[in-house]
């Protein structure tokens, strides 16, 4: 493997020179127009199927749409070899840990709470090898050469904060889901026009989440396919999963995997508000096909809070006690060791020494994290007041000292 890794090393070098930085230029997922686009590890029914809808597309997109249209084509063989290697190995395998499922906002403390749980080797995660290969996913474990090729592709960090990205990097599940079955929020970035549709479809309607396991679309399939996936990919370690878009699905979670445990984060609304309304247009920019012209941001930003919160709450009763844990980012960045304790009794989870060990070692590597500082107007400070009144009641949030207030 001596030549391979020289090769690559120096082609990556020469990237470098001409572009300052190949892989934010080619796969930066949060630039103004990326290359790769996550259609491109779509089946073909979902990649058609949205293609026929939505044409015609915004011309920005379309070296992002040749892009996977050749993915798929060469991909197609691979699906169809795992289907042909798995589906009884899969059919046959049982999930006896009920997975634990973080969830809570957009930009309220989520992945941070996911990297941080993810250092204990008792859990397995969708790493980022995982999320863009899920129909093929468990050729991986046949063909591990794919997550070190993916070591040169992927972005630094996130582009939406600094926190950095690696093949085994944890991730959310939602675009794997729309990978798996076409039914994810995705779609709002993706098909932005459709907003409110594509939202309803996958978030703010639970009662629609659904044909069913064997109609091979929807999220109740994509669940059900991935962390069955995972469970055998991992060898039945209990899953630890975080996605903010399944804070309205935690009943329908919990229907298809009756052991599974939650764990729900909350953050100031304000710096909710200003930091997913900074995030819209980033996501948007990087991900749609169709233009994106006249879309509100600020109403976008409100209006889902509010549709995703509202979810919850009415949900969350239904979730035994034992089961449900809440939390908040101001509790996990004061005091994490605390949070984690109490995550770990409330589920009687074992915490050894190589898990306190790895846990001290993150919270170390994480210190020279930087906050964002956080800008809203008057009107915006208002408007949150009486739009989320809801969450102020719940919870006693205050005006946060990193909000600067504009006229």
């Amino acid at each position: 493997m001596v030549l391979p890794l020289n090769f690559l090393t120096r082609l990556r070098n020469l990237f470098n020179a001409a572009f300052d930085d190949a892989s934010e230029i080619l796969f930066a997922p949060f630039m103004k127009r990326m290359v790769v686009h996550p259609m491109s590890s779509a089946s073909w029914r979902i990649f058609s199927e949205k293609f026929r809808r939505h044409s015609p597309f915004h011309a920005a997109s379309r070296l992002q749409r040749f892009a996977a249209v050749g993915s798929l084509l060469v991909r197609l063989p691979f699906y169809a070899l795992e289907k042909l290697i798995f589906k009884r190995r899969l059919a046959d395998h049982h999930i006896e840990k009920g997975p634990i499922f973080i969830v809570g906002h957009w930009r309220s403390g989520t992945t941070h709470l996911h990297n941080l749980l993810s250092q204990d080797p008792q859990f397995s995660y969708l790493s980022f090898s995982n999320m863009v290969m899920p129909h093929d996913l468990l050729l991986g474990r046949i063909l591990p050469v794919i997550p070190w090729i993916m070591k040169f592709c992927i972005p630094k960090t996130r582009g939406i904060d600094s926190l950095t990205l690696n093949p085994q990097s944890p991730q959310e599940e939602e675009l794997a889901l729309f990978m798996l079955g076409g039914v994810s929020y995705y779609n709002c970035y993706f098909f932005p026009q459709q907003w409110d549709e594509y939202f309803a479809e996958s978030i703010s309607n639970p009662n629609d989440f659904s044909e069913g396991l064997k109609a091979e679309k929807g999220v109740v399939f994509a669940y059900h396919r991935l962390i069955s996936k995972l469970s055998y990919f991992y060898k039945g370690k209990r899953l630890l999963l975080k996605n903010p878009a399944s804070t309205s699905r935690i009943a329908m979670l919990k229907s298809l995997f009756p052991n599974a445990k939650f764990v729900h984060v909350r953050r100031n609304p304000y710096a909710v508000f200003a930091s997913s309304k900074a995030r819209l247009p980033r996501m948007i920019d990087g991900f749609s096909w169709n233009d994106p012209l006249d879309i509100n941001y600020e109403d976008i930003a409100v209006d889902s809070y509010r549709l995703l919160m509202e979810q919850y709450f009415k949900q969350r009763d239904s979730i035994p006690e034992e089961d449900l844990f809440e939390t908040s980012y101001e509790e996990l960045t004061e005091d994490p060791d605390k949070v984690i304790a109490e995550i770990y009794s409330k589920f009687g989870l074992e915490r050894s020494e190589e898990s306190l060990q790895r846990h001290a070692d993150y919270l170390k590597s994480q210190k020279s994290y930087q906050k964002n500082s956080h800008r809203m107007t008057r009107a915006q400070v208002e408007r949150i007041q009486n739009e989320w009144g809801f969450a102020f009641r719940e919870w006693n949030y205050e005006m946060p000292d990193r909000l600067e207030i504009v006229d």
